[in-house]
């Protein structure tokens, strides 16, 4: 396809021949025949002198998105601007000329006066052309700061909020211990010193409340844990993520000696980071892939990394129960399970914990996957400038 960005010599000989027709065309409009035939040199009719403008409009359309073009149709300030001034500016004062050099023709005035009102109109109507454009961007720039000025506050409140909701959270969880240890603490000493006066009924129950607290514990840690990522400040340093994601993977595998499980880790590019929070984020990525191929004959996991862009993308993928993408929104809310707890254990926080601190690093987490088919889980780091 041929080029029409119209940059040197095209660009010259496209304006030539686009001066040329418009002043061909204005010519035939004022009756100005000197302008529109240099006998014996060159002369352009109508039709020829309207086909050829018609064409460079066409052809400065043809690529929007370069050279001129590419200001007029932009959503900038400057594109705005141009939408707003080129049209009058090329189609008012060729009414305008037209109209005094009717007057003239008709014998209304002198050339004294049509010059005068020549010059005239040249002067007001770009002045009004100006002071009307002015006053829309006074009115655009009034608009932009005021809608600054709520996002500050409604930001502003937001954080309040957040901050308010995070100790209250932390508030109530650490509050809550107490009373659960207690429960958890009696239904034991019933069980371990009065199991002998409860029928099984009543020990199947005790059993219950103790598994119940135990539930309860976890969720309040999981929560605790959540708090304690929006309050930590986060200390940066570079992280070797393939050392560490060696590491995790060998202690997670160290709880189940019995199992096997393919496991390949490729190379990771190192980040910069809080070196406790990716620990964890990967230990909740690793952990989440080993519990869900619990039930697979051959169980993989595979940690990978590749490039995009400006960002490093890291991945934890298994061959495990995989999931329907219908409700992948749901997997990085807190306490949200795609599964039942009979299945699988756990509290449905970890994922959420995983997707809070990548958001705090300035990454973003999403995942892929199919029923029975596994799961991959991604997230992405920027790379080549701060990224904390």
């Amino acid at each position: 396809m041929t080029d029409c960005s119209y940059e040197g010599p095209i660009a010259g000989c496209f304006q030539t021949v686009a001066l040329g027709s418009l002043l061909a065309v204005i010519a035939y409009v004022h009756g100005v025949k000197s302008l529109h035939a240099i006998a014996p040199f060159w002369t352009m009719e109508v039709n020829s002198a309207l086909a050829l403008t018609l064409l460079c409009v066409g052809l400065l359309f043809a690529r929007p998105d370069r050279g001129l073009m590419a200001i007029v149709t932009s959503d900038s300030a400057a594109g705005v601007m141009a939408r707003r001034f080129l049209p009058p500016a090329i189609l008012m004062p060729a009414v305008l000329g037209w109209l005094i050099f009717a007057g003239q023709q008709a014998g209304l005035y002198g050339a004294e006066i049509g010059l005068l009102l020549v010059v005239v109109s040249r002067i007001i109507f770009p002045a009004a052309l100006i002071w009307w454009n002015a006053g829309s961007l006074y009115r655009m720039d009034w608009d932009r700061k005021q809608a600054e000025r709520r996002l500050k506050e409604n930001t502003a409140q937001i954080v309040a909020v957040n901050k308010e909701l995070e100790s209250f959270s932390y508030s109530v969880s650490h509050d809550l211990r107490a009373p659960l240890r207690a429960i958890d603490g009696f239904s034991r000493a019933l069980l371990e010193e009065h199991s002998k006066h409860l029928d099984p009924e009543g020990q199947r129950l005790l059993g219950m409340i103790r598994t119940g607290t135990k539930q309860m514990g976890r969720l309040i840690d999981d929560l605790l844990v959540f708090s304690r990522i929006s309050r930590k400040v986060l200390e940066k340093s570079n992280v070797e993520m393939t050392g560490m994601a060696r590491s995790v993977m060998y202690e997670l595998l160290q709880l189940e000696p019995d199992r096997f499980v393919a496991v390949t880790i490729n190379h990771l590019a190192a980040a910069q980071g809080d070196r406790a929070m990716i620990r964890q984020a990967f230990t909740n990525l690793i952990s989440n892939a080993l519990k869900f191929t619990r039930h697979q004959p051959k169980p993989a996991v595979e940690i990978g990394w590749y490039r995009d862009g400006n960002e490093d993308i890291y991945y934890v993928k298994d061959n495990g129960v995989g999931f329907d993408m219908r409700y992948v929104n749901r997997l990085f809310g807190i306490f949200q399970r795609l599964h039942r707890a009979e299945e699988f254990e756990g509290t449905g926080a970890g994922l959420a914990i995983v997707q809070h601190i990548i958001h705090r690093h300035g990454g973003r987490i999403w995942a892929e996957g199919k029923v029975n088919e596994g799961a991959t889980l991604y997230f992405a780091l920027p790379r080549g400038r701060e990224k904390i």
